[in-house]
């Protein structure tokens, strides 16, 4: 157990260069998952931390991905039922100034049918900003449930993204046709 606060501690020293970019939610369940940007002494994205936790508070993954991962190819973000769910990826990228960020979600896991959700990360003064590709800001996600009247949720039927000033997740946010709160979404 010492070991681990001190794996901890050491950890949170090594990345003092964090920014949070994102939070998503998700109609699937009640996990919140957190990006963080790891940014070296010279501002140069070095990784990103995949924080998951659940209400009320409970951090049940803490995964670092390395730069050179999502440049080669990209990452799994999350499975389902053996299967990639969302995969990260990087088209016309730079660590340091940044690029566009590819998110390719299953949209229906029957037929095998897949989609892509792009997102600009942008380099601003020293700081990075993330938006959709109509340069409106973005930290916040929130995955939509694909469903089949027979089999029931199949996939991802779309990416919503917004910005919000608020870390507060138990406030209702308007966006579009849907009324949404941390983990679930009613349509209008």
């Amino acid at each position: 157990m010492k070991i681990f606060f001190l794996f901890l501690l050491l950890s949170s020293m090594a990345f003092a260069g964090e920014q949070k970019m994102a939070m998503i939610t998700s109609e699937f369940d009640e996990d919140i998952k957190t990006f963080y940007l790891m940014t070296d002494e010279r501002q140069m994205i070095e990784g990103i931390r995949y924080v998951t936790s659940r209400p009320p508070g409970r951090v049940v993954e803490d995964r670092i991905i390395w730069a050179d991962e999502i440049l080669n190819g990209g990452v799994v973000l999350e499975e389902r039922n053996g299967m990639e769910a969302v995969r990260l990826g990087v088209e016309r990228f730079s660590l340091e100034t940044g690029g566009t960020i590819k998110l390719t979600y299953l949209f229906n896991g029957i037929t095998g049918e897949r989609k892509v959700h792009r997102l600009l990360l942008k380099k601003n003064d020293q700081h990075f900003l993330m938006t959709d590709l109509a340069h409106k800001n973005v930290n916040r996600l929130f995955l939509v449930a694909n469903r089949s009247r027979i089999f029931g949720i199949v996939g991802i039927k779309e990416i919503l993204t917004y910005w919000s000033d608020t870390e507060d997740l138990s406030v209702f946010f308007q966006l579009d046709n849907y009324d949404f709160l941390l983990g679930g979404i009613d349509a209008k």
